[in-house]
Order: structure tokens, then C-alpha cells, then sequence
């Protein structure tokens, strides 16, 4: 398989899989944009600006260990479930140089409803992007 397809393919897999999450979740419950620094959930945020994020938590219930937690560690995706702030442990992919978050109207992390997703996929100098938006249905 040639580095586009396999990027292509791994890209379409991940997306798939985080939206499927978010949309049973019923909040954005985390941003951070490296290993130390979160996103203010409160402040507003203006319609499609694309904000880096190495973890993202989704929360899906109303129990503080009920978040759906993705974080890039070392090119690689992974997927957990629990505490906003976990460090999840399952690998979902490979290849993932980064990833964004931005939102469809200009509102809060917090508030929102709907989110755009997009990955930065990287292997042997070549680069492949994709996006994908989510409703969060679970409300």
C-alpha cells in the first residue's frame, strides 16, 4: 500500500472512530493544546478558527470518569475511557503529526454542540489532512 493510501486509510479510520464517540457525547469537556497547557472552556471562540489539540475529552454521562479522552503521544493516537485528564493507553493510530479542533458558530468549548475534527497525518515526508464534523446527540 503507497503512503497516500495508507494516510488516507488510517486518517478515515480515526475520524470514524472519534465521531462515532462524539456523537454520544453531550459536551466538549477538554482541550489541551500540549502536554501542560488546556484551553479555557469558558471563553468564547469564534466560528471555524482551527485550535491545536494533543488531548480532547468528550464527556457522554454525568460521572467525572465518563469522557471519551483521544491524546497524540509520540505520532500515535490513542483512545481511553474515565477522567477528562487520563492518559489513555489504547492505540487507534499511527502517523498523526497533529490534530485540531474548531467549532461551527462562535461559542465556548464547553457550550458547544457541534465540533470540526481534522488530523495532520505524516509518514516518509508526506502529508495528508482530513476533517470531519459531529454533532454531540447525547443531550
Amino acid at each position: 500500500m503507497g503512503n497516500d493510501s495508507e494516510l488516507s486509510f488510517q486518517a478515515q479510520y480515526i475520524l470514524n472512530y472519534m465521531v462515532d464517540k462524539v456523537i454520544n457525547s453531550n459536551s466538549l469537556s477538554l482541550v489541551k493544546s500540549n502536554s501542560t497547557t488546556n484551553y479555557s472552556m469558558t471563553a468564547v471562540r469564534s466560528a471555524e478558527t482551527e485550535y491545536p489539540a494533543k488531548k480532547i475529552s468528550f464527556k457522554y454521562g454525568s460521572e467525572v470518569e465518563e469522557n471519551y479522552v483521544f491524546h497524540i503521544v509520540e505520532n500515535n493516537i490513542r483512545y481511553g475511557n474515565g477522567e477528562i485528564d487520563m492518559n489513555p493507553t489504547v492505540e487507534l493510530g499511527n502517523f498523526v503529526d497533529s490534530m485540531y479542533i474548531s467549532l461551527f458558530s462562535d461559542n465556548s468549548f464547553q457550550n458547544t454542540r457541534a465540533v470540526i475534527i481534522k488530523i495532520v497525518m505524516k509518514k516518509d515526508g508526506q502529508t495528508y489532512e482530513a476533517f470531519q464534523a459531529a454533532y454531540m446527540r447525547n443531550n
